[in-house]
C-alpha cells in the first residue's frame, strides 16, 4: 500500500518484507504511538517469525535502520535494536517440525496480561480460539489467541527478571 495520510495522526504504508511478512511503517504526526507499554493490557513485544532470516536482517537494517543481533542462549533468536541499543522486537527463525509449512512468515504482537490462563479462558468464552495454549517459555508464560474474526495475537506474563 502506498504511503497515505491518516488524518493529522501521521502517515503509514503497508509493505511485504522479503519473506512475505506484512508490516506497516508509521511516520508520526500528532499521534506518536503507544503512550503506555509493558503494563497489563498494553503492547509489550513484537516478533517476526520467518523462514527468510538473512533476507529479513538485511531488509530491516537497510530500510528501517535497526541493528539486528543474535541473542544469547541455546535457541537461535535475534533482537532488533535501535541506534541507542534499546531492544524493540525479536525475530524467530521458523525451523523444525513445530512450524507447519502452510504457516506464512508473519509479525506477532504480544500484549502483557496478569493471568495468561484466565485471559485464554476468557478468549474461548467470548468466541475466540487458543491455537497455542498457555505455555511456559524462558521469558514467561504465554499463549497465542485468535479473536472471533480470526485476528491473531499473543499474550504473555513476563518473568520478573524481564
Amino acid at each position: 500500500m502506498e504511503p497515505m495520510d491518516v488524518m493529522e495522526a501521521g502517515r503509514m504504508s503497508l509493505v511485504m518484507d522479503p519473506g512475505g511478512a506484512a508490516v506497516s511503517f508509521w511516520q508520526a504526526g500528532e499521534h506518536h504511538g503507544a503512550g503506555l507499554v509493558n503494563e497489563p493490557g498494553t503492547l509489550c513485544w513484537n516478533e517476526l517469525t520467518t523462514r527468510a532470516v538473512e533476507e529479513s536482517i538485511a531488509f530491516y537494517e537497510a530500510v528501517v535502520g535497526m541493528e539486528v543481533e543474535r541473542a544469547g542462549g541455546d535457541m537461535e533468536y535475534y533482537e532488533f535494536h535501535l541506534g541507542d541499543g534499546r531492544v524493540v522486537g525479536g525475530m524467530m527463525p521458523m525451523t523444525g517440525d513445530m512450524w507447519p509449512p502452510e504457516l506464512p512468515n508473519h509479525w506477532m504482537v504480544y500484549f502483557a496480561v496478569d493471568d495468561v490462563d484466565a485471559t485464554a479462558a476468557k478468549c474461548l468464552e467470548l468466541g475466540g480460539q487458543v491455537p497455542v495454549p498457555p505455555t511456559l517459555i524462558p521469558p514467561g508464560r504465554f499463549a497465542v489467541l485468535n479473536d472471533p474474526q480470526g485476528g491473531h495475537f499473543s499474550i504473555i506474563r513476563l518473568n520478573e527478571s524481564m
